[in-house]
């Protein structure tokens, strides 16, 4: 986790290194009804946009997407509720090398965070929402 903080907070970006075992789902269809608990968990998920080149929207991407990536859209919406931000103001990249980082380990990095202790809850609370809907 590192989180670079600038005068411009449209120039400040947190970044998150997400890192899932071997026997770990990497894509949400791997996981049981998980698109479906999210979009229930969080009804904005339906406007939610993502630059994917496909140009489907965000729930039809979620439906087969990385589990990181999904990560990155429940940070923002946390991120959203949470602050005077728009959604749309927030911005958020999933990245991955496994050749260099090792099979199962993305980059996130999202914009709009206000500081670095703001970054770590939303982040922690991410994690939450995952294990609460893996069940």
């Amino acid at each position: 986790e590192r989180f670079q903080q600038t005068d411009n907070l449209a120039d400040t970006w947190a970044h998150f290194r997400v890192a899932l075992g071997p026997t770990d789902p990497q894509t949400v269809d791997q996981c049981p009804q998980l698109a479906q608990k999210l979009i229930q968990k969080f009804p904005r998920f339906r406007i939610h946009s993502c630059d994917n080149g496909n140009y489907k929207s965000f729930p039809a991407e979620l439906e087969k997407t990385e589990i990181a990536h999904a990560f990155e859209h429940v940070m923002i919406e946390l991120l959203a509720q949470e602050s005077n931000l728009s959604r749309l103001d927030i911005k958020g990249q999933t990245a991955w090398n496994f050749s260099k980082d090792g099979h199962g380990v993305y980059r996130v990095r999202i914009q709009g965070f206000t500081s670095e202790e703001q970054a770590r809850r939303i982040s922690q609370q991410a994690c939450v929402v995952f294990q609460d809907l893996s069940r």
